[in-house]
């Protein structure tokens, strides 16, 4: 049994599909689909199709596509890869901002513009980010849902969650962004746990369509705790079983979940974008309830995350002493 946890592992296994059908378990969605879902401007283009907010956005194809592109749309801009470890792709970062359109050109002359897409940078940020998590099973047919918002993440404002809510508290927000997910869903035959990236726009309450990560994501067992376990449910049904008496949308049971170590990277960090506050990092440690990492059953990943972080500070100290003398 498989499943994938990087974009670049669910294509290099939908590539391998036949060979690996008879010996493994696993989720299959086909390549063509799994391209739509990855590569950004397919996705973005499959969204706007089906009606579905997008951020003005263009694929790389060539200098004077992107700067008649820039003239139309000004900056600031967000430079990314087709998908994350895209091997065609020279930017190996998730994200990476350019202040105008002089810069932007600039680095796509010296860098090459292959296998990127250039979009506009949207105010938002740490706060105003939000996942809708969930599974669908062979048929294509979602059996489950969920949100979560992105308080803090590393870098800021652009990275991976370090301190986020399951559920987000959207009121009747929550209504619009799960009926969003679900019709993109099912215009897809997607088969296996999914992650879908939303970006709020506080003016209009507008959910803007970001990423679809069809894999696990970062903070899968922080759902487990609220009350949701997506991969014994993925499990169940690569079995042939199937969940009893699951609603659509569960009632989870509301936490804010932090990974420590990260999160004090995050707070030290200068920020992207001027996002929505966030609680200080006593108000964090304080309202948190789960913990990446920690588990009383199973301490031993916090352990092992806090040897190697004491270790590589007492090696850092030990290189400035070394400096100094």
């Amino acid at each position: 049994m498989l499943m994938a946890t990087s974009d670049r592992q669910v294509m290099a296994l939908a590539q391998h599909a036949q060979a690996l059908s008879e010996a493994v378990h696993w989720w299959q969605t086909d390549l063509p689909t799994l391209s739509t879902i990855l590569e950004k401007n397919r996705l973005y283009l499959h969204a706007d199709g089906l009606g579905l907010p997008t951020i003005p956005s263009t694929p790389c194809t060539d200098l004077p596509t992107v700067s008649a592109w820039c003239a139309r749309f000004p900056g600031p801009y967000l430079l990314k890869p087709s998908y994350v470890g895209c091997a065609d792709a020279k930017l190996t970062e998730k994200n990476k901002v350019f202040a105008n359109s002089t810069s932007l050109l600039a680095f796509l002359s010296a860098t090459g513009s292959q296998a990127v897409l250039v979009q506009q940078l949207m105010a938002g940020g740490d706060g105003e980010i939000f996942d809708t998590y969930g599974f669908c099973d062979a048929k294509g047919q979602i059996v489950c849902l969920s949100t979560h918002r992105r308080l803090r993440q590393l870098p800021p404002d652009l990275g991976s969650t370090t301190y986020g809510e399951i559920p987000a508290r959207l009121g009747q927000a929550e209504g619009l962004i799960l009926g969003q997910a679900r019709v993109l869903l099912q215009s897809l035959h997607y088969h296996g746990i999914f992650g879908i990236e939303w970006l709020r726009d506080r003016a209009t309450n507008r959910f803007y369509l970001i990423d679809f990560n069809a894999r696990p994501f970062s903070s899968i067992g922080h759902l487990r705790d609220c009350g949701v376990n997506l991969p014994w449910l993925a499990y169940q049904e690569l079995v042939g079983e199937r969940a009893v008496g699951l609603p659509l949308v569960p009632a989870l049971q509301h936490r804010y979940w932090i990974d420590l170590f990260r999160d004090s990277q995050s707070l030290q960090c200068p920020r992207t974008i001027k996002s929505s506050s966030a609680p200080s990092r006593w108000q964090t440690l304080k309202q948190a309830s789960s913990f990446a990492y920690w588990e009383w059953l199973d301490p031993g990943p916090a352990m092992l995350k806090t040897a190697t972080l004491l270790w590589s500070k007492a090696l850092r100290s030990k290189g400035l002493l070394q400096r100094l003398l």
